[in-house]
């Protein structure tokens, strides 16, 4: 199973929702591992299958034999039945044999092997002239327990189909994870620079009103003491706008991370180019009940529906 996503341009650090999507499905090494999973389950399926793939047999063979002869056996006869003594020491005998023939094997437990097979002999004696033998076969295999060999012959393959059919919801359900974590990475994000544009907002109406206190102050307008209690709120603001800062750094690292980026991306970890929608409608009355979400879960989690196919599975396999 492979996933196809369009190129996202990594030229700047600003992404958007979609483009944090595009780049999970490319890089995220956890689903890379799962696609992977998919095409072993596909082998080990075909191998399964391939039980059932016609296959041909075609086999040539020779011998030669030497026997050396006794006594006894130099004795012979001619066609007046007059006994004399062969010069021949040895027994010579070439035989060739061809054969060729298929095998089938049906889901159903039947197992069909057609053959042809072909003899050639001849010696040096009494079959100097080769003879020749053919043999044809017609073999039918049919098991008559286990209904007929269709649920043993056939288990291999089930079993390794309704694997695959869960690496295929397991796939899914990472992806649907590692997105998930992808997209909360970037809303986290998202916090994180809306939390630092506000407290570098204040801090800056802190300076400027530290300025017309100063001013007021030289003006005999307000005392000096006041200067010193501005100073400590824009020290705390000061503060607050670091903390955000390195939040926000922070954010970014974990949105690089859950992207799956290299170490040479991290360095121009992403910033997020979108805000957060503005909810519309009602949203207390869109609140589901616990029940249904129970329910549709058990329905819609690939996990889930995975782990039922892996138990049917198993049974195939006891």
């Amino acid at each position: 199973m492979v996933l196809e996503a369009r190129a996202v341009e990594y030229r700047t650090n600003r992404l958007s929702l979609l483009d944090v999507v595009q780049i999970t499905l490319q890089k995220d090494p956890v689903i890379q591992i799962e696609e992977q999973q998919v095409e072993f389950a596909k082998g080990v399926l075909q191998e399964a299958s391939g039980q059932f793939d016609l296959s041909g047999l075609a086999d040539v063979s020779r011998s030669y034999f030497r026997n050396p002869l006794t006594d006894a056996n130099h004795l012979r006869y001619d066609t007046l039945n007059r006994p004399y003594l062969d010069a021949r020491r040895t027994l010579e005998t070439d035989e060739m044999d061809y054969r060729v023939g298929a095998k089938q094997q049906f889901r159903s437990g039947i197992t069909l092997s057609p053959g042809v097979t072909l003899n050639q002999v001849r010696n040096n004696f009494d079959q100097q002239r080769t003879v020749n033998r053919a043999e044809v076969n017609f073999v039918v295999k049919v098991p008559l327990l286990q209904g007929f060999g269709r649920e043993a012959v056939g288990a291999a393959e089930k079993a390794a189909q309704l694997r695959r059919e869960a690496t295929i919801l397991d796939l899914q359900h990472t992806i649907a994870s590692r997105v998930l974590a992808s997209l909360g990475a970037y809303w986290e994000c998202v916090a994180a620079q809306l939390r630092l544009e506000v407290l570098g907002e204040s801090r800056t109406r802190s300076e400027e009103f530290l300025a017309r206190i100063k001013e007021l102050v030289e003006a005999d307008e307000y005392p000096a003491a006041e200067v010193k209690q501005v100073q400590a709120d824009l020290a705390e603001k000061n503060a607050d706008f670091t903390s955000a800062e390195q939040e926000f750094w922070d954010a970014r690292q974990n949105l690089g991370l859950a992207l799956g980026l290299s170490v040479a991306e991290m360095a121009n970890a992403p910033v997020p180019s979108d805000s957060f929608p503005v909810p519309t409608g009602d949203v207390k009355n869109t609140e589901p009940r616990a029940e249904s979400l129970i329910s549709e879960s058990l329905v819609r989690r690939a996990d889930y529906q995975s782990a039922v196919i892996l138990e049917q599975a198993a049974q195939y396999c006891v």
